[in-house]
């Protein structure tokens, strides 16, 4: 069996848009995720023709478990093997999305028992997910914050930078909620 070498970064591909990536994650200097992979087209009953890739991060497969091995099955015959794995990446995503809407929203912790009330407590959900998302983008892409942190970590070098930080600390704050040392 023949294995073809595919090396994905997630600040590249197909589906690099929806990855929520940190600035500092992007770029050359990212290591790339190498897969193994082996692509069989199939005819599975019931379900039709077939695309099956069998994917792993093991280069000798002889050492490799049936837990390290992924079978990816898809319909989409036009697809290369490079694009399935990229597609089956980019399901990491998806995951987040229900992460976030559970934990941070505790979308998981009501009973309703009317279908109207529960997408329509589904759709504010996704709306405040959504409003928070553009605003963690909108917010990465804010040069200003990034600048502000540099001048603070050059003043916090030195005693006299100190001083000043803390200086500018001091009279950002209102004279009333300040106190008084």
């Amino acid at each position: 069996m023949s294995l073809k070498i595919i090396r994905l970064r997630a600040s590249t591909g197909k589906y690099a848009s929806y990855r929520r990536i940190s600035r500092w994650r992007l770029g050359p200097k990212q290591k790339p995720r190498v897969y193994y992979a082996h692509q069989e087209k199939r005819e599975v009953r019931r379900i039709g023709c077939v695309q099956l890739v069998f994917s792993t991060m093991k280069k000798d497969l002889k050492k490799a478990t049936p837990d390290d091995v992924t079978i990816l099955m898809t319909n989409a015959m036009e697809m290369s093997v490079n694009e399935v794995i990229e597609a089956y990446c980019a399901r990491w995503q998806i995951e987040l999305f229900f992460k976030e809407l559970k934990s941070t929203l505790g979308v998981g912790q009501y009973q309703l028992e009317r279908f109207e009330a529960v997408e329509a407590w589904m759709n504010c959900a996704i709306a405040t997910v959504l409003f928070l998302e553009q605003l963690r983008a909108r917010r990465m892409q804010d040069r200003r914050q990034s600048e502000e942190l540099k001048y603070l970590s050059e003043r916090l070098k030195t005693h006299g930078g100190i001083k000043k930080v803390k200086r500018l600390l001091t009279n950002a704050f209102p004279p009333e909620l300040r106190v008084t040392t």
